[in-house]
């Protein structure tokens, strides 16, 4: 993130939850149900990144691509 950085506190809860500031969060562009990793950056210190899965990203694109039945149809082909 480029820019004069604005600081935003939070609190590790009971449960080691933590709730991120809402502009923090939108600044990053993150948004609720987005999946993170945490990584452990040195001692004192964790970055949150959005979760790329190549798998999540390309399921269902080729969703009506291809006529109904068309797979069975294949399927048929190797009898």
């Amino acid at each position: 993130m480029q820019g004069k950085q604005k600081r935003s506190q939070t609190r590790i809860g009971a449960k080691h939850q933590v709730t991120i500031p809402l502009e923090p969060l939108r600044r990053a562009g993150l948004a609720t149900g987005d999946r993170l990793d945490v990584i452990v950056e040195r001692p004192g210190e964790v970055r949150l990144v959005r979760h790329d899965d190549p798998i999540e990203r390309a399921s269902g694109i080729l969703t009506g691509v291809y006529e109904e039945g068309y797979l069975d149809k294949l399927r048929g082909e190797w009898d």
